[in-house]
């Protein structure tokens, strides 16, 4: 040959004769693999602590709701006992308030309005007064028979409600019945 160096071809025959490139590029797969692994392992580590967190936080919301369901269940039910102990106390205070609303000016000048002028009331007895209703019974005179149909009209006209008399006698030219009625406010 010419005295020029031979070049270098590597046809097989020495397979690993440049190895640095080899072991470099082995090399640096090897890395990017443990990087890789790291990143991967400590992504799956926040992601578990995180789901952790959360599961806890969970059950923390999940313990504090079912305190408050049974507090509530127990607000409720003391509600219910006191509410059943005080109804009749709060019936009795209703039923007060209902006999102060009602006027028994109002109830006396209607009565004296519907009595003619020859006839008096001699006794008048509440049955029973309770939220705006009285029932009762009173005797009246009255010269005879036609005051007394007068006087059941003009209580009818006012709004008197059940009347019937329940008896009547003579005496000394008079009548003296006995009238039972029921009077409610109109409101």
């Amino acid at each position: 040959m010419n005295g020029r160096r031979r070049p270098r071809l590597n046809l097989a025959s020495q397979p690993f004769r440049n190895r640095r490139l080899y072991l470099s590029g082995l090399v640096s797969l090897v890395v990017l693999g443990v990087l890789a692994a790291a990143l991967l392992g400590l992504w799956l580590v926040r992601r578990t602590a995180s789901e952790a967190s959360d599961r806890k936080a969970v059950a923390a919301a999940e313990e504090r709701l079912a305190a408050t369901e049974r507090t509530r269940a127990d607000i409720l039910r003391r509600t219910a006992a006191l509410q059943a102990e005080d109804r009749e106390l709060v019936a009795q205070v209703n039923a007060a308030i209902a006999r102060k609303s009602f006027s028994y000016v109002e109830f006396f000048a209607l009565l004296e309005e519907a009595l003619p002028s020859r006839a008096y009331i001699t006794s008048l007895s509440p049955v029973s007064a309770r939220e705006g209703r009285v029932v009762a019974r009173m005797k009246v005179v009255t010269a005879g028979l036609e005051d007394l149909m007068n006087l059941l009209t003009k209580l009818k006209t006012l709004n008197f409600k059940d009347l019937a008399i329940i008896g009547e006698t003579q005496a000394g030219g008079q009548l003296i019945a006995e009238v039972g009625w029921a009077y409610e406010k109109a409101y």
